[in-house]
């Protein structure tokens, strides 16, 4: 039989796979909608899915046990956490290069550590703490990290906010899942429900944005929705909720830096389909994270 946290961090592994996949889908999902109705789209084709697992596996035990008050609370704050960073994260790519942003919101996972270790949550190891250090360098390596990103206040301020909000979520969903009552296919439902709805209100709160949808055509907006469809069932009813159930059986610190390699996955496919090449340094950088993951999971 296999040792039960070797099945959660094959999880983690499965997360960083289908993030890795669902990255190139999102980009053609997102090249000619609006990001944050395309949040709302992958939410309306990924929560039913979790909402009805949960039903059929636990009836309607699965929602009654989120009537008690605390249980709520930390559901719903690690859920708008999550959402609130993923939200920072699509305005600072539309605003900010790639290798500027993505190394410092690559960060999140030591802080994540950190918070587990001061709360005295999890007991976490050295080596964990050093192969997460690695995982983040490779991946500063992979998406060609500038340094420029780090010297520019706003960049930095605004990675290192969606950093904090990532960190501390994952702390909160870890919480909210140490309940008897929850589940990671329901709380990963509840925060697919509400990163939908902020991703609506966004939206709708700026006239220009359903202005220049209007003057999109029939076959734009179809295009658009079926990548962002695809998406939703990748990304988040398979690629979240894995992550989300290693959390609840063998605790955060492994499968958050696990997790968040991602980015090499979504680089390696690249190559191989032939849209993207791979430089020295990304090679390099991918060298470095998977050598930080093999730390963390020995």
């Amino acid at each position: 039989m296999v040792n039960e946290p070797y099945i959660s961090i094959g999880l983690a592994f499965i997360t960083s796979l289908t993030w890795g996949i669902n990255a190139h889908i999102l980009k053609k999902g997102v090249a000619e909608e609006n990001p944050f109705l395309g949040v709302a789209i992958r939410s309306i084709f990924a929560f039913p899915i979790l909402f009805l697992i949960t039903f059929l596996w636990r009836g309607i035990e699965g929602f009654t046990g989120y009537a008690n008050q605390e249980v709520l609370f930390f559901t719903i704050l690690g859920s708008t956490l999550f959402a609130t960073g993923d939200i920072l994260y699509l305005v600072g790519l539309k605003k900010y290069p790639v290798n500027m942003l993505v190394p410092i919101v690559a960060t999140y996972p030591i802080i994540a550590i950190f918070i587990l270790i001061i709360t005295g949550s999890e007991e976490v190891s050295p080596t964990v703490i050093f192969g997460t250090v690695i995982v983040i360098f490779g991946i500063g390596l992979v998406t060609n990290g500038d340094i420029a990103g780090i010297l520019n206040y706003k960049i930095l301020s605004l990675g290192v906010l969606n950093a904090l909000f990532y960190g501390f979520s994952v702390y909160y969903i870890k919480i909210a899942l140490s309940f008897d009552t929850t589940d990671a296919i329901s709380v990963s439902g509840i925060r697919t429900l509400i990163l939908g709805l902020i991703g609506l209100i966004v939206f709708h709160s700026s006239s220009k944005n359903r202005d220049v949808r209007r003057q999109r055509s029939k076959e734009s907006k179809m295009r658009s929705f079926k990548f962002l469809a695809v998406s939703g069932i990748i990304g988040w009813v398979i690629g979240a909720t894995a992550f989300f159930i290693a959390v609840e059986r063998i605790g955060a610190a492994i499968p958050t830096p696990i997790s968040s390699t991602y980015p090499i996955v979504a680089t390696i496919i690249g190559l191989f389909l032939r849209i993207e090449e791979v430089s020295k340094k990304q090679f390099v950088g991918i060298i470095f994270s998977v050598l930080g993951t093999v730390i963390i999971i020995t």
